[in-house]
């Protein structure tokens, strides 16, 4: 995810953090969720090595994202959801 700025420093809930633009990962409600159920699915046997596991989260973080995108366009008049049917194919 190239464009989307990582703020690796801790959140302390100032004022000056909120007009931070970027991702705070500790805070993210999506990026907690997906890390407790890659846990889970993985309760049961080893993790893998940290850049599939990285890839994973990332996976699944981008299609939460695109999910979301494509809910909030669903609400505009010239939405065609066969528009998005085939986005994967050349």
């Amino acid at each position: 995810m190239p464009n989307l700025k990582l703020i690796t420093e801790p959140y302390t809930y100032k004022a000056e953090q909120q007009k931070l633009t970027g991702l705070f990962l500790s805070q993210d409600t999506d990026y907690r969720t997906i890390c407790a159920d890659i846990e889970n699915q993985y309760a049961e046997e080893n993790l893998p090595d940290k850049e599939s596991l990285a890839e994973e989260i990332t996976f699944h973080y981008c299609r939460l994202v695109v999910k979301a995108l494509i809910a909030e366009l669903s609400e505009y008049s010239c939405y065609d959801a066969s528009y998005f049917e085939n986005l994967t194919e050349e």
